[in-house]
């Protein structure tokens, strides 16, 4: 016997995943008494400035368009302040407050934002420090006029008066829209906003600004930005921080460009831009992923993780190098830990959001919000959420955001009895890590990680009968590993050494019911084997060897409730056929074939109580097929087609003790996409997205719940 992990070890070894979470809901539209209302834009901030309400966090949202936010009366009454005293992870069920028009009586506001004064500004007279300012998009029905009033809070949100009003517009092709408030590097009040008013010179919409130097009494002109005078570029939806170094950077998508892409400016005062025909530099990765539409920046001060800080961007939805939308919308956040220069790092999202079916007019993550707990780098974010077309409710959730190891790439799924998942990765730096999830998919309850020996790679996995994953080794020497993993996943058990079968390699690993392992061989255009060992890999109780099949390479291995192995080939013609074989692998039962079929390709096999046959199709476009068969595949029950998902790759199937297939994906590369379908394979249940974090000293040879706890308490 040999084992396959390094002498360092047996324990895990390299850095745990962060992870999208099932959110919680802050706020769900009352449909039944006002059938057109939705909930849009929130936004959030920590009070750091505050004395003992230091870390309360609050946060607000509009009415989506359709006056959502009322007083019982069916009529709009502003923008709910809600609050929270535990860093984000509850909220209050009802308004600590509301914010109203008390100028005009206007019923019609959008795009708020909250802001918490750092330090006294406008003078003696001026603004205090704590004090807390609200900035909204009050208008007049019919957009006739607008005014971006800023209301203030001396008492942490409990009530609010009217300061003044920053900007105002309206009318046809004169809007103005989205503002957001900083206080600059002069000590002035900067308010930010999206301005029609000049169109007439040839600007679709321009980015632009007014201070004011007394705290918000008075305003001064307009400074331009951002802008384009080709009647067609809509720079927008400006976001600005303040960053580590003491520069401030502005986050701005451009309507116009390919999906509205994420732009980004950088200024020394935060009211200084430069030229506004400067676009700024498009926010993408080393490999030119972007996000695209209605972003929010956050920034994280330095800490011992982060000594530079870090700056952290969401968006509507995320693209490829090509710009298609991916699966990882809604799920993915860019992070930059040097105060916004160079490329940016993939980040999972704290919450995971299905993707938008269109980029426009869908309220799903519209103007999502951040907000920095003030805790090392726990973050909260706040999205709406599709509930019906059109209509979305307000969904939050708390987690750490750290950047994506972008060597992480996933290889398989596994469901064992008990209805969890178990997902497999692997790195370029030879070690792997195993996660295992909630029976429902929606949540990821441990990981772990191994570091294996040079030149031994992973094959497979499977979960027993006692609800232990088993894991299959190939060597660079022609031999093979099975290895025993605990039920938590945190250590491995056991490890038995095998010769391959000669012009074999191990293919794939199952487990049945009755706990016995089954282990393919297989070898291109050549011969295969089937093995079934003891439920500890230690034993070849029964083996069948087949010989070489001219353009046939045995692919995919799935045990029934029957106990009976089935084996997937697949040939170069894009032909399968699918062999049911005897429990102990002697007799070939069944031989059903099917295609070929051009363009596709079967990737995997899965069997679960039911006994029922499932088949993952992968096609050259990027669709998927799952095929759902009767257990000796001799008749196709139901095909359900996916896709296509630009920058995704389907990758494993699995089928466990409820017999919910589990579709995984590889997206952009170190995400991962965990689909939970419907026991017949048409619908799809839930989508969990995650990425294990890049590596570092202080994380390897800890856990992810050793990480969560950690931080917590920093």
């Amino acid at each position: 016997m040999l084992s396959v992990l390094a002498a360092a070890g047996l324990g895990v070894a390299a850095a745990a995943p962060l992870h999208a979470a099932v959110p919680s809901v802050l706020y769900t539209p009352n449909l039944s008494a006002y059938p057109n209302a939705s909930a849009s834009s929130p936004r959030a901030i920590t009070l750091q400035h505050s004395g003992d309400h230091n870390g309360t966090m609050l946060a607000s949202f509009d009415d989506g368009n359709t006056f959502a936010v009322t007083d019982g009366t069916g009529q709009p009454t502003g923008f709910p302040i809600y609050r929270s005293t535990d860093s984000g992870a509850t909220w209050s069920r009802q308004p600590l407050s509301v914010v109203t028009d008390t100028v005009h009586g206007w019923k019609f506001s959008q795009q708020p934002m909250l802001l918490e004064v750092p330090r006294q500004i406008g003078g003696p007279q001026g603004l205090k420090p704590g004090t807390i300012l609200l900035v909204g998009n009050f208008e007049a029905p019919n957009v006739a006029a607008q005014d971006m009033e800023v209301y203030k809070s001396t008492d942490h949100g409990r009530s609010w008066t009217y300061l003044s009003s920053c900007v105002s517009g309206g009318g046809s092709g004169h809007g103005i829209w989205e503002p957001y408030m900083q206080v600059d590097a002069n000590g002035n009040l900067d308010c930010y906003f999206s301005d029609e008013r000049r169109n007439v010179s040839g600007y679709s919409q321009i980015i632009g600004h007014v201070t004011s130097t007394d705290g918000g009494k008075t305003w001064g002109p307009e400074v331009a930005d951002v802008g384009v005078p080709d009647h067609h570029m809509r720079p927008g939806m400006p976001a600005v921080v303040r960053m580590a170094n003491g520069r401030y950077a502005m986050a701005f998508e451009m309507v116009g460009e390919t999906a509205s892409q994420v732009h980004m400016k950088f200024s020394d005062d935060g009211a200084n831009w430069g030229d506004e025909s400067d676009l700024g530099t498009l926010v993408a990765t080393a490999d030119g992923h972007y996000l695209g539409a209605t972003p929010e920046l956050i920034a994280i001060p330095p800490s011992r993780k982060y000594p530079d800080g870090a700056l952290v961007l969401a968006a509507k939805a995320y693209f490829d190098q090509n710009g298609g939308q991916t699966p990882a919308t809604g799920n993915v956040l860019l992070m930059n830990t040097a105060n916004g220069t160079g490329p940016w790092s993939r980040a999972p999202a704290p919450m995971g959001l299905n993707p938008s079916p269109t980029l426009y007019p869908d309220c799903n993550n519209y103007k999502p919000g951040l907000a920095w707990t003030g805790k090392d780098n726990q973050i909260v974010a706040l999205s709406p959420r599709w509930i019906a077309p059109n209509v979305c409710e307000v969904v939050y959730a708390r987690g750490h955001v750290a950047p994506a190891a972008e060597d992480a790439t996933v290889v398989a799924v596994a469901v064992g009895p008990d209805s969890r998942p178990w997902v497999l990765w692997k790195y370029a730096d030879n070690h792997i890590a195993l996660w295992v999830l909630t029976p429902d998919g929606s949540s990821l309850v441990h990981s772990a990680s191994f570091n294996l020996k040079a030149g031994w790679t992973v094959a497979g996995l499977a979960v027993g009968a006692d609800n232990k994953p088993r894991l299959l080794w190939d060597g660079a020497d022609g031999s093979a590993v099975i290895g025993v993993v605990s039920r938590d996943g945190g250590y491995v058990e056991q490890v038995h050494q095998y010769g391959a079968p000669a012009g074999t390699i191990g293919r794939a690993i199952a487990a049945g019911p009755d706990g016995l392992i089954h282990v393919l061989w297989s070898g291109v255009d050549g011969p295969a084997a089937l093995w079934t060992l003891d439920a500890n890999g230690q034993n070849v109780a029964t083996s069948k060897y087949f010989p070489g099949f001219q353009g046939w390479t045995a692919a995919s291995l799935a045990i029934g409730s029957d106990n009976n192995p089935r084996l997937l080939w697949n040939n170069d013609n894009g032909a399968i056929a699918v062999w049911t074989q005897s429990a102990d692998n002697a007799t070939t039962l069944n031989n059903y074939q099917y295609g070929p079929f051009l363009g596709t390709r079967a990737l995997a096999l899965a069997s679960g109580p039911d006994n029922q046959i499932r088949v993952l199709w992968s096609a050259t476009d990027g669709h998927i097929n799952l095929w759902t068969m009767n257990s000796i595949a001799s008749t196709l029950i139901n095909n359900s087609g996916f896709g296509p998902y630009p920058g995704a790759t389907a990758v494993s199937l699995g089928v466990g003790g409820n017999s919910e297939p589990r579709v995984l994906w590889s997206s952009t590369g170190d995400f991962m996409d965990l689909w939970t379908m419907g026991t017949g394979g048409s619908n799809l249940l839930f989508n969990y997205s995650g990425t294990p974090v890049a590596a570092s000293d202080d994380h390897r040879g800890r856990s992810y719940r050793d990480h969560e706890r950690d931080q917590d308490q920093q």
